[in-house]
């Protein structure tokens, strides 16, 4: 009877559903993403700084542009990112590599997203794509035949703060200088 209803302990837990989390997307044919794609830029996430969420499965990240392929966008943009890919994506950024993403607009995000999930995400190590197969093929001749419309430099704080500084300091002088100048001529005509 003991091992009855062991067995029948055993065989029940064995039946409960275990959760998963995880996702899956369609394969896209490389064309298909680059035809969808609003954006396409490269560059890295901000994984420090989550900006905003969504019901959906996307969570936006701050993502620093360092060129711009396709459309019109800034320096950062929040790009939406799957969140069970978040943890693949640190960890590729940390030994080096970059993402060319191919974004579109969804409507249940505030934010662009990449094409189909992870789709719309190529990776790189320097400017050599990372993919295998066609979609290396593809991605490489895409970035030869499609040079970035603009290359972000970025600014440290530092040398915005210093000319801010200088600037504060020219303008002292000069307004220094000109109430000396007026000073000089006054007492040179009231001597007279």
């Amino acid at each position: 009877m003991r091992h009855f209803i062991g067995l029948l302990i055993v065989v029940f837990l064995c039946s409960l559903p275990l959760q998963v989390s995880a996702t899956s997307y369609e394969k896209l044919d490389a064309q298909e993403v680059v035809d969808r794609a609003e954006v396409i830029v490269i560059g890295t996430y901000d994984f420090g700084h989550r900006s905003e969420g969504s019901e959906f499965v996307f969570d936006g990240y701050p993502f620093d542009v360092e060129a711009v392929l396709k459309g019109k966008v800034g320096e950062e943009i929040t790009a939406g990112i799957d969140r069970f890919d978040v943890s693949w994506a640190k960890d590729f950024q940390e030994k080096g590599g970059r993402f060319m993403l191919l974004l579109e607009n969804i409507p249940e995000t505030d934010f662009l997203t990449p094409v189909v999930a992870a789709n719309g995400m190529v990776q790189l190590m320097g400017d050599s794509v990372q993919d295998e197969g066609e979609d290396k093929t593809f991605y490489t001749e895409f970035m030869k035949e499609h040079p970035s419309k603009e290359k972000r430099t970025p600014v440290s704080e530092d040398s915005t703060s210093s000319t801010s500084i200088l600037f504060l300091v020219g303008a002292v002088n000069l307004g220094g200088m000109f109430f000396l100048q007026r000073k000089n001529v006054g007492s040179v005509f009231h001597k007279k």
